[in-house]
C-alpha cells in the first residue's frame, strides 16, 4: 500500500490495506484471546498489558488510518478504483457517493482503538513496564490519526 501512496494510486493503495485489515483483526483477535482480555476498571478496558499487544494493537489503527488517509486522497466526485487481476481491467472498491462515509467508519474504529491503546500506555506507565521503542512508534500513529481526523473535519467544515 505504501508505494501505491507513494506513486499516487490511492485507489491502489486502499485496496492493498484493505486486503491487510482481516490480518490484522485477526491478530488482535488472537492477541486477546492469547493474553486474556479480562476488563482491567470495569469501563471494557482490557486488563492484560504487553509490548506485544501493544505492537499488534497500533499496526492495526495504524492500517484503518491509512486507509481513511488513503480514501480521502482520492478525487472527490469520483469511484475509489484500483488495478484488478488482469492489468487491463479496473475494480471499483467503493462508490463516490459512499466514499467519505467509509472513510469515516475507517477512522472511527482506529480512534476507538485509539482511546484504548493510550489507556493501555498509561497503565503500563503506571506498573513501571518499559515499551521501549515501541513509545515512539505509537506517536507517529497518534500523529496519524489525529491527522486524518483533522482532514475529516476540515472536509465536513466545506460541506
Amino acid at each position: 500500500g505504501d508505494v501505491h501512496s507513494f506513486l499516487g494510486q490511492h485507489g491502489d493503495a486502499a485496496e492493498s490495506y484493505s486486503r491487510a485489515l482481516p490480518y490484522r483483526e485477526e491478530a488482535w483477535k488472537q492477541m486477546k484471546e492469547r493474553h486474556g482480555s479480562k476488563s482491567g476498571d470495569g469501563k471494557g478496558k482490557t486488563g492484560s498489558f504487553s509490548v506485544e499487544q501493544l505492537q499488534c494493537q497500533r499496526r492495526l489503527i495504524e492500517l484503518s488510518a491509512l486507509l481513511t488517509e488513503e480514501l480521502l486522497a482520492c478525487p472527490d466526485g469520483e469511484d475509489v478504483v484500483c488495478q484488478g487481476d488482469d492489468e487491463e481491467e479496473i475494480k471499483v472498491l467503493v462508490k463516490a457517493k459512499d466514499r467519505m462515509s467509509f472513510a469515516q467508519s475507517w477512522y472511527e474504529m482506529a480512534r476507538e482503538e485509539l482511546d484504548d491503546i493510550i489507556y493501555r500506555v498509561g497503565k503500563m506507565s503506571e506498573m513501571k513496564i518499559d515499551i521501549g521503542d515501541e513509545k515512539e512508534n505509537i506517536c507517529m500513529m497518534i500523529q496519524l490519526v489525529v491527522g486524518v481526523g483533522n482532514e475529516l473535519t476540515e472536509i465536513d467544515k466545506t460541506k
